[in-house]
């Protein structure tokens, strides 16, 4: 997903006319994608469905960040309400942060179940798998540095080579200081 659009970017720079529109919307798309890959994550989502292995403990491990939890149905088929467990970290979607975790409240009575004996993918968690179902205001601002950088920079010598019908720009390499720097205040994904 795009995490500004066509014409906040024109407002932003006084572009007037749509003679770039197509090159400035490759741009938009590439700078988005430029931020997801650097931050190991993406900043806005739509509702999906994710399956998952039962847990051996009343923790269920996410393997992404999930910013709002539609539905747990556990590996019987029973729907799992929202007062028999927590998120970890606790109080994260108030804080606007994803969770990694939903344990299972020590005082609940239910318990994640496997499906018929199957363990494997018997959990089905749906929300949205993103950091937060709209991009920070901070990153739409990366997004627009990063764009306005492939905008000024689409006619120098050097980069990835994007031809579209009817247009051909050069992706510049790298990512400036400033934008990096906003990307690195709490956005990068650490694995391991």
């Amino acid at each position: 997903m795009a995490y500004l659009n066509l014409s906040q970017f024109k407002g932003a720079r006084d572009i007037e006319g749509s003679g770039d529109d197509a090159t400035i919307a490759l741009f938009i798309d590439a700078a988005s994608k430029a931020i997801d890959n650097y931050c190991n994550r993406t900043f806005e989502g739509e509702v999906e469905e994710r399956t998952f292995d039962t847990p051996h403990d009343r923790t269920l491990w996410l393997d992404d960040d999930l910013c709002s939890i539609t539905s747990i149905t556990n590996g019987d088929g029973s729907s799992i309400d929202s007062s028999q467990y927590v998120t970890k970290p606790r109080n994260a979607f108030a804080r606007g942060t994803p969770i990694y975790a939903i344990r299972l409240k020590s005082q609940s009575p239910v318990y994640w179940q496997s499906d018929n004996g199957e363990y494997e993918d018997a959990i089905t968690v749906e929300g949205v798998w993103a950091y937060s179902e709209s991009p920070p205001h901070d990153i739409v601002q990366a997004a627009l540095m990063l764009t306005a950088h492939y905008y000024d920079s689409k006619e120098s010598v050097g980069g990835e080579a994007v031809i579209i019908p009817g247009v051909s720009v050069r992706i510049p390499q790298g990512m400036p200081t400033a934008v990096r720097n906003i990307l690195d205040n709490g956005y990068v994904k650490e694995f391991g």
